[in-house]
């Protein structure tokens, strides 16, 4: 039992082969255990460089593992083929320049060359970050096109679920191997990766001025006012919630574990408890290697809170598909629109007094109250009015708005 939740927690690596511009399926399989030889020599093998939970789909909503990041560089049409080690050498010219991460493989793909840097520990949950440095090596490496004039760096090849040329195999357009040509033990943590290569946002710098802006939340208070905000999403679709089972095992079980300092074993128990709530639950095997997955992911962010992964809101409210009316009901997971309505909502309610009354309002109803006493007392309109220091007009517009 062990060994097959520690093969899950990898994910499936789909091998596929293209036959008459079909892909079949050959086999499916923990990444530690492909046997490469096994399809030696044989014609337009592919496989995922990246795993999925699924071993039948392979398409973006079963990612499970980002084992890689890669480029594929080929020659454009009706050109000579690419001298691979000429790539090569522009490649390593980037990296000493500090602009990409030293390779940790290059592959000869018959008509191309693949590229690839090996990552670890990167759960489907860390799948933005991936994308953000899978674009950021793209963008880089693409401006080799300005000096090798007949390759291309393909774009479509920067998709997670994207599957490429095994080595060992054989390119049957021009009956050209696929083989690796270099590899190292290059092997890279991806917030390190992060750190060196993704550019910061500038801040904006606050006026300066009389009010002092308290944070309205610390991250103890967060996680755990997330964790009941899952909740509620549930309670209000009655549990069925199919579609979005991943995710929310994903986010109720990360954010669970940020607030409560408990074993993978205690995670577990308390996300199958959460998972009871679903009309048709998520599958217990899954639900396991996501807790050991996000227990990982929370020791690297006790560590360094740097390499710690904030959901912003926006992203939880896409993914999960929250409407305005989910979002009154929730705590904290808010868009920008419903956080205004709700500090206009607070604001209005703190101008007013237990009658519901403005201080404007209380002011003009004191006033008339005064009016009314001294008319009763015999004042005529033009006394009153000299009395409180107003307009004879006013008081008789005071008057009638007895």
């Amino acid at each position: 039992m062990a060994i097959a939740v520690k093969k899950y927690d990898l994910g499936f690596t789909h091998i596929v082969q293209a036959t008459n511009g079909t892909m079949k399926r050959l086999e499916v399989c923990s990444p530690d255990e492909m046997h490469m030889e096994d399809y030696k020599n044989k014609e337009d093998i592919f496989y995922t460089p990246n795993t999925f939970n699924s071993p039948i789909k392979r398409e973006r909503e079963y990612i499970w593992q980002l084992h890689r990041l890669y480029i594929d560089i080929d020659h454009k049409n009706g050109t000579y083929p690419v001298d691979q080690y000429e790539i090569a050498i522009a490649i390593q010219e980037l990296v000493n320049e500090n602009k990409i991460p030293e390779p940790s493989e290059y592959v000869s793909s018959g008509r191309g060359i693949h590229i690839y840097w090996d990552i670890h520990n990167c759960h489907v949950m860390l799948l933005d970050l991936w994308e953000k440095l899978e674009g950021h090596i793209y963008s880089t490496v693409k401006t080799i096109e300005n000096n090798i004039n007949n390759i291309k760096v393909d774009k479509l090849a920067t998709d997670p679920t994207r599957i490429l040329r095994l080595p060992g195999t054989i390119n049957s357009k021009n009956n050209e191997p696929c083989y690796s040509m270099l590899k190292n033990n290059n092997v890279y943590n991806i917030f390190e990766l992060k750190e060196l290569y993704l550019k910061p946002k500038a801040s904006k710098k606050r006026k300066k001025g009389n009010i002092t802006v308290l944070p309205t939340k610390n991250l103890y208070t967060l996680n755990v006012y997330r964790t009941e905000d899952f909740k509620k999403i549930l309670e209000l679709r009655h549990g069925k919630v199919k579609g979005y089972r991943n995710a929310l095992i994903m986010f109720y079980s990360y954010h669970y574990r940020l607030a409560n300092d408990i074993t993978v074993e205690e995670l577990i128990k308390c996300t199958k408890e959460f998972n009871r709530i679903f009309k048709e639950p998520y599958p217990s095997r899954e639900l396991v290697s996501v807790c050991r997955s996000v227990n990982r992911v929370v020791k690297h962010f006790q560590e360094d809170c740097n390499k710690g992964y904030k959901f912003t809101n926006k992203y939880i409210i896409e993914l999960l598909e929250l409407t305005e009316e989910e979002q009154r009901k929730l705590k904290t997971i808010i868009s920008t629109d419903e956080k205004y309505r709700r500090n206009n909502e607070r604001r209005n309610k703190t101008r007013r007094n237990d009658e519901g009354l403005t201080q404007r309002q209380k002011q003009k109803q004191e006033k008339i109250k005064v009016i009314q006493e001294l008319k009763a007392k015999g004042y005529k309109y033009k006394e009153i009015a000299e009395t409180l220091n107003l307009s004879v007009d006013t008081i008789k517009h005071y008057n009638r708005c007895k």
